[in-house]
């Protein structure tokens, strides 16, 4: 479904590999307790900004419709992590 999707989009395949890895990268890095708290404001940047692109691109082939948007729950999502993570990593100081 997803291939499908980039192909839609007319994101390049190679476009599609690097983001799939990038999101695993990041996904680790925001789940595993070893890495810093700088490398993790970094992977929240990151992820966010591609889940603001994908909003940008679905908006720019679909136009306005409700599935140009479902990135945008997920943006969401990650921000109420972020404050989270914040409000945790503040008590310990």
């Amino acid at each position: 479904m997803a291939l499908k999707g980039s192909e839609h989009l007319l994101v390049p395949n190679w476009l599609r590999l690097e983001v799939g890895i990038g999101h695993f990268i990041g996904a680790l890095i925001l789940i595993l307790p070893m890495f810093g708290k700088r490398i993790k404001e970094w992977a929240y940047v990151a992820l966010g900004i591609e889940y603001l692109s994908a909003v940008i691109a679905h908006i720019s082939i679909d136009g306005f419709v409700a599935d140009s948007f479902f990135p945008l729950v997920i943006f969401a999502i990650l921000l109420v992590s972020y404050i989270y993570y914040h409000k945790l990593t503040d008590q310990d100081n």
